[in-house]
């Protein structure tokens, strides 16, 4: 069997508006094959291009955000995203904006691509950093991390915890203890300033009302 018939066969296979990339493709042969092929399944319609080396089965409604396709273009690589800590540290209040671009962390390289007129950013970050990524005291050190020693003191610390959109941990206690768990990937500076809250008696304010 040709390459042009391993990818066909490849696309046929896929549901309408599934997402695929060039990498998914590069076992069925040839490289100039692989691009003649595309071009081809283009113009015929059976496939739309949705960013450089991203494609999708035609037939669907085509309504991908830019976080898909950035998670696809990572992936494709071997690679992870994440937001980017100055956009976390929007979301949690400590600063009055995120970025004005779209941007993402990576543990690859930083690079950018074009997805609907729209530039999009991959800024690499350390594995450390990485390691911090989907959860609660991981955002909190990335968005302290990411303000600076400088800025970051204890006054602040104690707004983010009592202010953070996001409010699953009750007492300074908990925190405390998640907060240790996770110390080994947070700056020297933020672990010997976080033990200064540990004994104090705050309490969530949507809590007091209960």
């Amino acid at each position: 069997m040709c390459t042009s018939s391993y990818i066909r066969r490849h696309v046929y296979r896929l549901n309408p508006d599934e997402l695929f990339t060039t990498r998914d493709l590069l076992h069925y042969g040839p490289r100039g094959a692989i691009d003649q092929t595309i071009r081809r399944l283009i113009k015929e319609e059976t496939i739309e291009r949705v960013s450089r080396g991203v494609f999708a089965r035609s037939g669907g409604k085509n309504q991908f955000s830019p976080y898909d396709i950035a998670k696809l273009k990572a992936e494709s690589f071997g690679r992870k995203i994440m937001v980017h800590a100055k956009d976390v540290a929007y979301k949690m209040q400590l600063t009055e904006e995120g970025n004005k671009e779209i941007v993402f962390a990576t543990n690859g390289s930083s690079s950018s691509f074009l997805f609907n007129n729209i530039r999009i950013y991959f800024k690499k970050t350390s594995p450390r950093n990485m390691e911090l990524a989907s959860s609660l005291i991981g955002d909190m050190i990335r968005s302290l991390a990411y303000m600076g020693k400088e800025t970051c003191n204890k006054s602040t610390i104690y707004r983010l915890i009592h202010e953070a959109s996001y409010k699953p941990i009750k007492t300074m206690a908990e925190v405390h203890d998640a907060f240790q768990k996770t110390n080994s990937s947070a700056p020297i500076w933020l672990v010997n300033a976080f033990p200064w809250y540990k004994n104090r008696e705050c309490i969530w304010h949507r809590n007091k009302q209960h």
